[in-house]
C-alpha cells in the first residue's frame, strides 16, 4: 500500500525523506550516491534546510522510490477519490497478476518491464515521458516495495501509472484471461 504524507512544510518533507531512507536501510552516503547528489545535500534535506534545490530534492525522492504528488482538494479539503469503474478494476486485477509473476520470477518480470518501457518510450510525448521515467526508476530501484505499491495501490498516482504500464508482455494469455474472468465475475464496479 502506498503511504501518502501531506507535506506542508520543509520540516515535514525532511521527516518523510529521513524516514524513507531509514526504512530502506540506506546511509546518507548511499542515498547521495544513488540520487546523484552530495552527502551534504542529503544532510541538508533531512535537516529541513530551506535552500535545498527542488530539482535535487526530486532526485533524492526518486532514489528512494518516492514521488511528490500535488492534488487539488475538493470543497471539504480532502483529495478527490479515484473513480472505481470497470477500467479501474480490470487494470488492478491485471497488475495484481503481474505482481504474482514478479514474486515468482522477479528478474524476468523486470526484464520484460524494461523492454515494454522502451517500446512505449518510442511513442511517448509530454507527461507520458515523465511517467515512463518514473517507471524506469522504480523498476531499477533497490527493492520491490515501490513497484508493488504502483501495481496495487488505489491512489490517483498509481492508477495513472498503471494506465501507462510497461508490463504488456508479462502475463500469458491464460493468466490474463483468468484475471479478467475474476473481475467480470465479481463486477465490483456495479456495487
Amino acid at each position: 500500500m502506498v503511504t501518502v504524507a501531506d507535506i506542508h512544510t520543509i520540516d515535514r518533507l525532511a521527516a518523510v525523506v529521513k524516514r524513507a531512507r531509514v526504512e530502506t536501510g540506506l546511509t546518507q552516503a548511499d542515498l547521495a550516491k544513488l540520487a546523484g547528489v552530495s552527502r551534504q545535500f542529503v544532510i541538508e534535506v533531512e535537516a529541513g534546510h530551506p535552500r535545498a534545490e527542488i530539482a535535487k530534492v526530486f532526485q533524492v525522492l526518486g532514489a528512494l522510490g518516492r514521488t511528490a504528488q500535488v492534488s487539488q482538494p475538493d470543497v471539504a479539503g480532502t483529495p478527490r477519490p479515484v473513480r472505481r469503474d470497470r477500467k479501474f478494476f480490470v487494470s488492478l486485477a491485471l497488475h495484481r497478476a503481474v505482481l504474482g509473476r514478479l514474486r515468482a520470477d522477479p528478474n524476468e518480470v523486470v526484464r520484460r518491464g524494461i523492454a515494454g518501457l522502451e517500446a512505449r518510450r518510442a511513442h511517448a510525448r509530454g507527461s507520458a515521458v515523465a511517467m515512463l521515467d518514473d517507471w524506469h526508476r522504480v523498476l531499477l530501484g533497490p527493492d520491490f516495495r515501490a513497484l508493488e505499491a504502483l501495481l496495487t495501490a488505489d491512489d490517483e498516482y498509481s492508477v495513472e501509472m498503471r494506465n501507462l504500464t510497461p508490463f504488456i508482455d508479462v502475463l500469458s494469455d491464460t493468466e490474463r484471461q483468468a484475471a479478467l474472468d475474476q473481475v467480470f465475475d465479481e463486477r465490483r464496479w456495479e456495487q
